[in-house]
């Protein structure tokens, strides 16, 4: 078991910033887990995928939020031989990517997408509490959006404290 207190604020910080993209989809146990290791954490829901930077000594594999606190969060490892997605290929290589502040202030998110509405399809949309998430403070930047409207849109943030995360564009089962 792993169990990460108040006592180390900021990886608890970083690991509840992954557990927000952790799926509860019965039906699709893989992406129930948070993936640790060797470079630190990370998780998916299959919209959007968080990774949390880190030094640990943890062992790697797959683990299950068992408690999930203000001031704990406890890991099991995950031992039903489920296989986490492989998400090398999703994260782009950030060398050389041209990345904009978000803009500080209380309309910044509003302003963000309201950007992204711009450049979406008619028949798409974006989950805006997966913008809240991560948006959930100062010093993060994403990548620039795309000049015209496209159907495959990936939005890339990232902030100082090794936090990163890719929301994705996805067609709107409403229309």
């Amino acid at each position: 078991m792993v169990e990460i207190t108040k006592d180390q604020q900021e990886i608890l910080d970083g690991m509840r910033f992954v557990a927000k993209a952790v799926s509860k989809d019965e039906l699709r146990p893989q992406i129930n887990l948070i993936s640790i290791t060797s470079w630190g954490a990370e998780a998916t829901d299959g919209h959007r995928l968080h990774k949390f930077l880190f030094d640990h000594t943890c062992q790697s594999g797959l683990y299950r939020i068992i408690k999930n606190t203000k001031s704990l969060m406890a890991l099991i490892m995950d031992d039903t031989g489920v296989e986490f997605p492989k998400t090398d290929s999703v994260w782009p290589d950030e060398y050389g990517m041209k990345f904009q502040e978000l803009p500080s202030g209380k309309n910044s998110v509003d302003l963000l997408l309201k950007d992204i509405y711009k450049v979406i399809l008619s028949n798409m949309t974006i989950n805006h509490r997966y913008v809240l998430d991560v948006v959930d403070g100062a010093g993060w930047s994403y990548t620039p959006l795309p000049a015209e409207a496209s159907f495959y849109i990936l939005i890339v943030f990232r902030n100082g404290m090794g936090r990163a995360a890719i929301i994705m564009v996805v067609k709107d089962s409403r229309i």
